[in-house]
C-alpha cells in the first residue's frame, strides 16, 4: 500500500466525524475538566493536519495483512 492510499482511506473514514462538536467541546464552559478540553483540542488539531497535509514523497508501506484497511 502506498502512503497516499493510506491517507485517502484515513480521510474517508473521518469524513463523518463530528469535528465541529469536538472543536466546540474544547472551548465550551460546560466542560470543566481540563483534560477533556486538551484532548478535544489535540484531536481537532490532528484532524486538521490530516486534511491539510500531503506526503512530500509517496512511498510503499509495509503493513501486515491485519492492518490493510478497506479490504474487507
Amino acid at each position: 500500500m502506498r502512503a497516499t492510499e493510506l491517507l485517502e482511506i484515513i480521510r474517508d473514514e473521518l469524513k463523518d466525524y463530528p469535528i465541529e462538536y469536538l472543536r466546540n467541546k474544547a472551548t465550551d464552559e460546560r466542560y470543566t475538566d481540563p483534560l477533556v478540553k486538551k484532548l478535544a483540542k489535540y484531536n481537532s488539531e490532528v484532524y486538521d493536519e490530516i486534511y491539510s497535509s500531503e506526503p512530500e514523497k509517496d512511498f510503499e508501506l509495509n503493513l501486515p495483512d491485519l492492518l490493510e484497511v478497506g479490504d474487507s
